[in-house]
């Protein structure tokens, strides 16, 4: 009688929970029931059997170095700290459109309910079921039919604005989750000697400067910049899809990352000094601006590039890292039209791959 109190007790508290999801910007009715079976999952699991919990776990699951068997462990371990009596439960705290979500494990003892962990995920659809496969993967675009865009910020961490549009770009990614890809060139803090070339090159001589998809420049962080971004975004995704990545495939030798790339076209490409671009992040980097707690999130730490063979579909382009590769990074590559003055004419980028890389 006590574990099934316990348990209208926490269904009651993640009732709660939903109440407070910001469902203005985004909600998944299919995702939220699917956790709940997930949830259904972890109250009939014991000290003997996690099976029906781990079944919602990918077989190459990665999240932050830890494996599918090491969830299954720490799972069984619950109930070595607190007693074969426990009973488990979860509750949604937040999610968002990349399937990115935040939730808390709970246990129910007798007359008492607790919190055991906190939990930050990629709850991601998987031949038709939710999956989690942790923060290693990164999710494909929303609509694969729709351009990819790229924001090439140049910022400092000593900028006393920038922090306002780090904090407006985050927000975009984690509404349009890989529809958009921010680059982050931090002018006093750059391993790979990356910001001066492209800043000169866009004419990027402020910061915050922003440059969208090679073609559209923002500048500053006034509230009618900020709300530029928008806007801009969904000019370049009306573009028409004409060229599109069908693969990248990461190896590492040292520092330096090699990406394999292949490709399809699907219009005819109009500009005549085709690149392919490509620089590596750091993922979440311990580093964030001098007088703000707002932290950088897409780090670049090295760049190059090719020139484009249009009568290939696929390519080999390599990157070092300015510093020894970090635990959490990513490549990211784009076709681009590197004209011969970018601030008047643009320089348009077609379309944009971003992979996961690290342990």
């Amino acid at each position: 009688m006590k574990r099934a109190i316990m348990l209208i007790i926490v269904i009651s508290l993640f009732i709660s929970a939903c109440d407070r999801f910001d469902h203005d910007v985004y909600s998944n009715a299919n995702l939220e029931e699917s956790f709940m079976e997930f949830d259904s999952s972890l109250s009939t699991a014991n000290a003997e059997d996690v099976s029906g919990i781990m079944n919602w776990y990918s077989d190459d699951y990665l999240n932050d170095a830890e494996t599918k068997i090491d969830i299954e462990h720490e799972y069984l371990s619950y109930y070595f700290e607190y007693g074969d009596d426990l009973m488990l439960n979860a509750m949604i705290l937040e999610y968002w459109k990349t399937n990115r979500i935040v939730f808390e494990i709970w246990g129910t003892l007798a007359d008492s309910t607790f919190v055991i962990a906190e939990k930050e995920d990629h709850f991601i659809i998987s031949s038709g079921d939710y999956k989690f496969y942790g923060n290693q993967v990164s999710p494909p675009p929303l609509n694969p039919e729709l351009p990819v865009v790229m924001v090439q910020y140049f910022t400092a961490t000593n900028c006393g604005n920038c922090p306002l549009v780090g904090t407006k770009l985050e927000e975009m990614h984690n509404e349009l989750g890989e529809q958009i890809v921010v680059l982050e060139y931090v002018n006093d803090e750059d391993p790979g000697d990356t910001y001066m070339p492209e800043a000169l090159y866009y004419g990027a001589g402020t910061a915050p400067t922003s440059i969208l998809q090679g073609d559209y420049t923002i500048i500053s962080a006034s509230e009618a910049s900020l709300a530029a971004y928008q806007s801009r975004y969904d000019q370049a995704l009306s573009e028409p899809l004409i060229f599109r990545f069908t693969s990248l495939e990461l190896a590492t030798s040292g520092d330096t990352v090699i990406g394999t790339l292949t490709w399809e076209e699907l219009g005819e490409l109009s500009g005549e000094n085709l690149q392919l671009r490509s620089v590596l992040l750091e993922e979440e980097p311990d580093l964030h601006y001098i007088d703000s707690p707002v932290y950088f999130a897409n780090y670049v730490i090295g760049g190059a590039a090719i020139d484009y063979d249009g009568t290939s579909t696929s390519a080999e382009i390599s990157v070092t890292s300015g510093m020894p590769l970090p635990e959490k990074w990513s490549m990211v590559v784009w076709l681009q039209d590197r004209v011969a003055n970018a601030s008047a004419n643009g320089a348009h980028i077609y379309n944009v791959i971003k992979k996961m890389g690290g342990e």
